[in-house]
């Protein structure tokens, strides 16, 4: 099998979202049993501090490194290119935390000034890992009112007509917005509402073709294999119905109205 650069890359670039988690759960742990050996010394406990502590900076510098990687190779967008900024530096700035933390391990000044701040960031910069992957404000959107999808009714009582907002919208609320809308722009596409820059050739193609169905980008997507890694909404989400589909390549067939 012919060596592939590229796609390794991008695999690396993805286990980020596996080997964050070690740093983060050492680093943590580290600094609270630290804090319970200072009220009850221990020197087991200790011990396990500083091997908790030389554990984490290895996780912590495989993790900076595999998400420098991934945010080069997946298409996030410009909308997130502050978020992720802040989240790159602050990944890097636990590593080097983590590290001085770890040959330090056995000196109480380094375990205070450089785990416990390592510790703290690394809740941070996860924070900040959620809210690219989630989009900002995630949390409290746990409070508002989730959209509804287009019911079989509503597509067979509507007008002969299409128009975004009755039927189009609908459906991208329910199946893509969670990607592609206010908060979070993935590709640089939002479909919450209606945007001229869908018309237009981009990186990834045209995102609709008025009058045609199967050039425009968002349909093949939605249509590819559910196993196509280019397939629309990701398998882990829910599918759109036939039914949903069908608004979808409708609205485009007459002309992709407003």
């Amino acid at each position: 099998m012919e060596f592939n650069r590229d796609a390794w890359l991008t695999l690396l670039g993805r286990l980020h979202m596996a080997a964050v988690h070690f740093p983060l759960a050492l680093s943590m742990l580290a600094a609270l049993l630290d804090v319970l050996e200072r009220r009850w010394p221990s020197e087991a406990r200790a011990a396990t501090v500083r091997t908790l502590l030389r554990l984490a900076a290895p996780a912590a510098l495989a993790a900076a490194a595999l998400g420098w990687i991934h945010a080069d190779r997946e298409p996030l967008g410009q909308s997130t290119e502050q978020l992720l900024r802040l989240h790159r530096w602050t990944g890097v700035a636990c590593a080097v935390l983590a590290c001085l933390a770890a040959v330090g391990a056995s000196s109480a000044f380094a375990r205070k000034f450089f785990a416990w701040p390592a510790a703290l960031l690394v809740a941070v910069t996860g924070h900040l890992g959620g809210s690219l992957v989630y989009g900002e404000g995630y949390y409290l959107a746990a409070f508002e009112r989730p959209s509804q999808p287009a019911s079989v009714i509503e597509l067979e009582s509507a007008p002969s007509g299409a128009s975004f907002n009755r039927d189009a919208l609908p459906v991208l609320n329910a199946r893509c917005t969670e990607c592609h809308g206010e908060k979070k722009q993935k590709g640089d596409l939002r479909l919450d509402r209606f945007e001229s820059a869908w018309f237009e050739p981009g990186e990834y193609g045209t995102v609709v073709v008025r009058g045609k169905p199967a050039e425009s980008e968002l349909l093949r997507r939605i249509e590819l294999a559910l196993d196509d890694e280019d397939h629309m909404p990701p398998k882990k989400s829910a599918q759109p119905s036939p039914q949903e589909i069908a608004v979808l390549r409708r609205w485009i067939e007459l002309g992709a109205q407003p």
